[in-house]
């Protein structure tokens, strides 16, 4: 049976509410050497979260160094090519800030619908990059 897109979002839903419900008071989080910030990078703005954390997966340590690497998938936002794009590449380089203090892969549903893109790419002579794997 295959998946639904909505299966991803309840699981992301869920994880965002159990994230909410689990997540310290700001000032045990202080305490406790809390590492979230607020998502400043301008194309995470608008999605269902609103704090980072870093190291992300691809271990750069702040949204001043991931930001601008984001921005070199800009072009498959206007090609259009995944309607779960953009969510994917913020939760790559801008993930949400847990209570684990330890970035979260997308789930696979999303992946795999970012990963209708690498078609796009390839025209342009790039290929789907291996740190997204």
């Amino acid at each position: 049976m295959r998946r639904s897109r909505l299966g991803c979002a309840a699981a992301a839903a869920f994880l965002l509410c159990s994230v909410a419900a689990a997540s310290p008071s700001p000032s045990a989080a202080a305490s406790e050497g809390e590492t979230c910030s607020d998502v400043t990078v301008p194309m995470c703005l608008d999605l269902p979260y609103n704090q980072t954390t870093y190291p992300n997966l691809l271990r750069h340590l702040g949204q001043e160094e991931a930001g601008p690497e984001l921005y070199t998938y800009f072009p498959l936002l206007k090609a259009n090519c995944s309607d779960d794009i953009r969510l994917f590449l913020c939760a790559v380089y801008v993930p949400v800030c847990n209570p684990l203090r330890r970035p979260l892969p997308p789930c696979r549903d999303l992946c795999r619908s970012a990963r209708r893109c690498q078609d796009i790419m390839a025209k342009f002579g790039y290929a789907w990059p291996e740190s997204f794997r």
